[in-house]
């Protein structure tokens, strides 16, 4: 953690190895520290919303809210796009393997998979998967398992392919989130999903679960024959000591005959706004279930463009200095909050230690505030934009989800501010 006195040079000399091109890169102080980027012409959706003033408040309205950062993202990746878009030609592409071996690359790298080009599908987006693999691996108004509080459009998607939600709600226990397997298997063994959607590292409650516990979610899954679709986004941003365990990494053969694996740059490298995944699948039968479904869906042409996958392909081969330095960036971020929380916001709960996610989830419940005073409180006395907690679901009541990937400089106003409001109100 850095202290408020000295955090503008704490990271001002850190300068990057060469990469192969050539280039150097001088740490992520250069486009994180106190300054954002221009959002004026950008067509920003999180800043382009809270520019305007509202009821002659002159504050401006602070958006910690959609999952995006505040930050600028690996250089190489826009060199090689101004190289790209330089070209004017901008025809039909097509994939090249360089792709697929970036990806493979990576992920074995960073979390030992042992990934075939074959078994690598790049894709669209992780939801427009998760929508086509309900569809693939569920019969019409099937039950479809979630453990809440979680990632709201997991919600739409299950309506809007007609099928029933079940609800396996994490509990809050020693200060963290956990597991209720006695209530996981109970829902299974009564209700019968026929397919589960596992978030991991879990949004909005930032929690990664470890080995041994992915180890029984699965077992109980495979024991009632339950399909898992794993949404593995977050999988890069992950805390030390926390590691990450994907379930590809449990190596069982049983297990990837129920399962694909969702993945993306989008936040590892701050490119949401390229819209692009990549799906992992093991098993021959299942990947050719899927994509015969993704083709009834009317997505054949179900990969990202060029443009995407010219910027994931760069990321990953370029981007892992840059990515070490931003979590570090962002791990002080959470270190600086809790501190202050702890002392001016006592009786708002926070999890013991940030494990993974850049987002706080914050309890206020103790005010005793509904849902609509909460919103009122931040988005209008306030001027903060975050997500409320209850559309993550009823068990998200009372909570507040605030994205952190910004500069400190904004996260202290919001601050600054939640002290000063909450002086008026006894707990």
């Amino acid at each position: 953690m850095i202290s408020e006195n000295n955090q503008q040079n704490s990271l001002s000399d850190v300068t990057y190895p060469l990469y192969e091109n050539g280039y150097s890169y001088t740490g992520v102080n250069g486009n994180i520290r106190d300054r954002l980027p221009v959002f004026d012409d950008i067509l920003s959706l999180k800043w382009q919303r809270s520019l305007a003033d509202r009821n002659g408040d002159t504050r401006k309205l602070l958006p910690l809210w959609i999952a995006d950062m505040d930050f600028e993202t690996v250089p190489t990746v826009k060199e090689a796009l101004q190289k790209r878009i330089s070209t004017g030609i901008y025809g039909y592409s097509y994939i090249p393997e360089s792709y697929k071996e970036a990806v493979a690359d990576w992920f074995k790298n960073r979390f030992h998979h042992s990934l075939l080009s074959r078994e690598i599908i790049p894709f669209t987006g992780v939801i427009p998967a998760i929508n086509a693999a309900i569809y693939a691996f569920t019969r019409p108004r099937a039950n479809v398992l979630l453990q809440t509080p979680v990632y709201h459009p997991f919600f739409k998607a299950i309506a809007s392919t007609g099928r029933t939600l079940l609800k396996s709600p994490l509990v809050r226990k020693n200060n963290r989130y956990e597991i209720d397997f006695v209530g996981f298997e109970k829902v299974i063994r009564e209700q019968r999903p026929e397919l589960f959607v596992l978030c991991n590292p879990q949004n909005p409650t930032g929690r990664v679960f470890s080995r041994e516990e992915l180890q029984r979610l699965t077992d109980i899954c495979l024991r009632y024959r339950v399909f898992i679709v794993a949404d593995e986004i977050h999988s890069d941003i992950v805390f030390k000591p926390t590691e990450f365990t994907s379930t590809l990494n449990l190596n069982n053969e049983e297990l990837s005959r129920h399962l694909i694996v969702c993945t993306s740059t989008s936040k590892t490298f701050n490119l949401a706004g390229l819209a692009s995944a990549n799906i992992f699948i093991k098993d021959t039968l299942v990947r050719k279930r899927f994509l015969e479904t993704v083709e009834k869906l009317g997505q054949q042409g179900h990969g990202p463009g060029f443009i995407q996958t010219i910027a994931a392909e760069t990321a990953y081969r370029t981007g892992k200095y840059w990515l070490r330095e931003t979590l570090s960036y962002i791990q002080e971020n959470f270190a600086y909050a809790y501190k202050r929380l702890d002392e001016e916001l006592p009786h708002v709960w926070h999890s013991e230690k940030p494990e993974g996610t850049y987002f706080l989830w914050l309890d206020f419940s103790r005010y005793g505030f509904s849902n609509r005073e909460l919103e009122n409180l931040l988005l209008v006395r306030c001027r903060i934009q975050a997500n409320q907690g209850y559309i993550f679901g009823e068990e998200g009541s009372g909570f507040v989800r605030i994205n952190i990937a910004c500069p400190r400089s904004i996260l202290k106003e919001a601050l600054d501010r939640l002290v000063e409001e909450l002086k008026n109100y006894r707990v």
